[in-house]
C-alpha cells in the first residue's frame, strides 16, 4: 500500500479550499437558543430543531432566525424505557430525525449517566 505525502504548501492550499467550500454566508439568528446535540429537519416551509434534554426539546422557525420553543416530544417516558433503564430521569440524548416513505422517524438515546444500561428509541 502506498502512502500519500503532501508538502506544507499543498496542505495550506487544500485547507484554504476546504474553508472556501464550507463558508456559511447565512446571517446569525436574532435570538440565541442554547441546545445540545441538535438535529434539524424542514417540513414544508418550517424548520424544526430537536435536541438533547428533558422530554426532547423542540424549536421551530420559518426563517431560521426567529425560533419558537414547542411542546417537548415526551411529557413522560414511554413505559418500555423503565424496563431497560431503571431510574431513568426523562433526559433523552442525541436525537436524530429522518423522513422515509412518508413518515418521520425520531431516534434518541436513553441512559443514566455513569451506568451501563442504555438504549436507542
Amino acid at each position: 500500500m502506498r502512502s500519500i505525502q503532501f508538502s506544507p504548501i499543498k496542505i495550506v492550499f487544500l485547507f484554504s479550499i476546504f474553508l472556501l467550500l464550507n463558508a456559511n454566508p447565512a446571517k446569525a439568528q436574532t435570538a440565541d437558543i442554547w441546545v445540545h446535540d441538535p438535529v434539524m429537519i424542514k417540513q414544508d416551509s418550517t424548520y424544526y430543531i430537536f435536541c438533547t434534554g428533558r422530554g426532547i426539546t423542540v424549536y421551530s422557525s420559518t426563517d431560521m432566525k426567529h425560533w419558537k420553543q414547542r411542546k417537548r416530544v415526551f411529557d413522560s417516558p414511554p413505559d418500555w424505557i423503565h424496563d431497560v433503564v431503571p431510574n431513568f430521569r426523562n433526559s433523552y440524548w442525541a436525537p436524530d430525525i429522518s423522513f422515509h416513505n412518508g413518515k418521520y422517524y425520531l431516534y434518541y438515546a436513553v441512559s443514566n449517566f455513569g451506568k451501563n444500561k442504555s438504549a436507542i428509541g
